[in-house]
């Protein structure tokens, strides 16, 4: 019996296979929609029972987009606070020049829109928005009448 992991076989079935393209999506095609019903029936069991292990991989997705997304803002900002030159990412925050970021927030369906929405301004270069280190954005907030007294 041939070895499933011998090059000439794996070639011999790739060249088959793009040969074959179109009959195999065909194939594909109709499997897929006659056995719909059963399709969706596993994948709702499979839900069911592997929940908890979702809800991890999911989370860790999350979290890996939000810091992948953050830097690309950081960076297309310029990577500093434009008031101390500041440089350390974890403290570095994103801040509407004119006010209104809470308010912006707000409106967004979800952080991700709206990072999309700051990346999209940041990469227009619009000047809607600019990078400053905790502290500095503390202060701004401060003198511009923004921090809420309590």
């Amino acid at each position: 019996m041939a070895n499933k992991t011998d090059p000439a076989i794996l070639a011999r079935n790739q060249r088959w296979r793009e040969r074959h393209r179109e009959q195999l999506r065909a194939y594909n095609r109709s499997y897929y929609e006659a056995h719909r019903e059963e399709r969706l029936a596993n994948d709702r069991q499979y839900k069911q029972e592997h929940t908890d292990q979702k809800r991890v991989a999911d989370f860790r997705y999350s979290r890996i987009w939000r810091q992948r997304r953050r830097m690309a803002i950081i960076t297309k900002l310029g990577g500093k606070c434009v008031r101390c030159g500041f440089t350390d990412w974890r403290a570095l925050q994103v801040d509407h020049i004119n006010g209104g970021g809470t308010k912006e927030r707000r409106r967004a369906v979800s952080m991700r829109s709206y990072y999309k929405a700051v990346l999209a301004s940041a990469e227009a270069q619009a000047g809607e928005y600019q990078l400053l280190c905790a502290n500095c954005n503390q202060i701004k907030r401060y003198e511009d009448g923004e921090q809420c007294v309590l």
